[in-house]
């Protein structure tokens, strides 16, 4: 039987003619990232008709407490599918700064609170030893000889760090 449309199927089983999709819940078939859209795809529970409609790309969950390492610091996103993989586009990303290093101690970053560089080499200078005088009086006034108090100076100097 040929019908109006010059068609031999019947109108009523032509399968855009089976009213309206019932569709599925869908399945992923690219999960979103921070920076990129995902998909969905759905299919219809009466037919074999598909659609895909995107997922949103998440943005990004930035973490409050730094990470770093010997030269940089930045924040790191909780997500799972992240696809920032290189630090330095990550959110806070940059080199340590502040803080002053010592000679026992290296510098403390001001906004992450890491160490960071090198120490500073011993001061042995005039005025590091001038700075002692004082300290040398008082240990002489006393209590035990010249060459004890040096001695103990120099052990301590040498004790300090290096």
């Amino acid at each position: 039987m040929i019908t109006s449309t010059g068609s031999s199927v019947p109108v009523a089983m032509k399968k855009d003619d089976v009213g309206p999709h019932t569709w599925n819940s869908g399945t992923v078939t690219t999960a979103p990232t921070c920076t990129k859209a995902g998909e969905k795809t759905y299919s219809c529970n009466k037919c074999d008709a598909t659609k895909i409609e995107p997922i949103p790309a998440t943005g990004h969950s930035w973490k409050s407490d730094w990470t770093s390492d010997a030269t940089h610091h930045w924040h790191e996103c909780t997500n799972k599918n992240c696809d920032v993989t290189d630090n330095a586009g990550k959110k806070g990303y940059a080199e340590h700064s502040g803080g002053k290093a010592t000679c026992t101690q290296n510098a403390v970053c001001e906004f992450c609170k890491a160490e960071y560089g090198e120490k500073l080499p011993h001061d042995f200078t005039a005025e590091s030893v001038d700075a002692k005088v004082p300290e040398i009086r008082r240990h002489l006034h006393g209590k035990g000889s010249l060459l004890q108090v040096l001695r103990s100076l120099w052990s301590e100097l040498r004790g300090h760090g290096g």
